[in-house]
């Protein structure tokens, strides 16, 4: 639980701890929305369009990771093996990508 907010006192005025939760996710979120959105301004305005495209597809990787580990039980006791490759492969993804896209454009087929 969170260390600055006394739960007894707001659950004397009817809040459960999952209200407090979901409002903090919800603040959260928010706070993420305004960090990202003038990066992808920016990128947009760069026409990166591979870069959204890997970022949007490691998101979707990243989610569908955390949508199969809690959908399969057994899969839990690797759960940190099963990220952190991942999170390799991810990187291991990209960086092919910047070979492949940087070899294209120095030998000058675009």
């Amino acid at each position: 639980m969170l260390f600055f907010i006394k739960f007894s006192h707001l659950s004397a005025l009817g809040v459960k701890e999952e209200y407090l939760y979901f409002i903090l996710i919800f603040l959260s979120a928010i706070l993420i929305y305004f960090i990202v959105k003038p990066f992808v301004q920016w990128f947009v305005t760069l026409r990166s369009t591979r870069l959204l495209s890997y970022i949007v597809s490691s998101l979707l990787a990243i989610s569908l990771f955390f949508v199969v580990v809690l959908l399969v039980p057994d899969i839990t006791s690797l759960l940190f093996i099963l990220l952190e490759m991942l999170m390799q492969v991810l990187a291991l993804f990209g960086l092919s990508l910047i070979l492949y896209y940087g070899f294209k454009r120095f030998s000058g087929k675009t």
